[in-house]
């Protein structure tokens, strides 16, 4: 036997109250229930995450000092932290700090002789119409190639970015170079009953 189709107003008229007001909108009024249990959740889930948040931060606060105080000596960038009624997790310190304005070059070549060893600049060129980016080469290809009509065609991002390996040097880094960078927040990963890291 063939089902029989409803239309959409129809199917609509099953779960729904439709005003006859064109600005109102369909109201589902048969599952209350349902929509009081989702409402609930959803402020609690909210409100875990908030808690969650904060008790992440202050983990990630103290892992950061262990992982400060072992820097010089055994660089890790991995720290076991130890659960009492469960397995622990493992939080990770990524080899990445933020990118610095463009305008700090002379002041952190000044501050760290060691500036080419440590710090690559980096620019991020889009075209004005399309969003898209290109190459560094390409960059300097064009700049010179435009001149001051480069300008008028590109939108330009300049910033001094970190190089691969300077989480494990950064204690070597004058203290003023080291007040004016910000690495990546660690993340938290845990540690399931056989020692696997998840």
């Amino acid at each position: 036997m063939a089902k029989s189709k409803l239309s959409i107003s129809k199917q609509l008229g099953q779960v729904a109250k439709v005003s006859s007001k064109k600005s109102d909108k369909p109201v589902l009024d048969s599952m209350k229930s349902l929509v009081d249990s989702t409402v609930e959740m959803k402020k609690e889930l909210e409100d875990l995450k908030n808690q969650y948040d904060q008790t992440e931060a202050q983990l990630l606060g103290e892992a950061y000092k262990v992982y400060d105080s072992v820097r010089d000596s055994a660089y890790a960038s991995s720290i076991l932290c130890e659960g009492s009624k469960s397995n622990g997790c493992m939080v990770i310190f990524q080899d990445k700090f933020s990118n610095l304005p463009i305008e700090m070059e002379d002041e952190l070549r000044k501050l760290d002789p060691e500036y080419d060893e440590h710090f690559v600049e980096s620019r991020k060129l889009s075209v004005k119409r399309t969003g898209k980016e290109i190459p560094d080469e390409t960059i300097e290809k064009l700049m010179k190639a435009l001149g001051k009509e480069f300008s008028e065609i590109f939108d330009v991002k300049q910033e001094i970015g970190t190089k691969s390996g300077l989480a494990e040097k950064f204690n070597e880094l004058p203290k003023e170079v080291q007040e004016r960078l910000s690495q990546a927040k660690g993340s938290v990963r845990l540690v399931t009953a056989d020692g696997k890291v998840i």
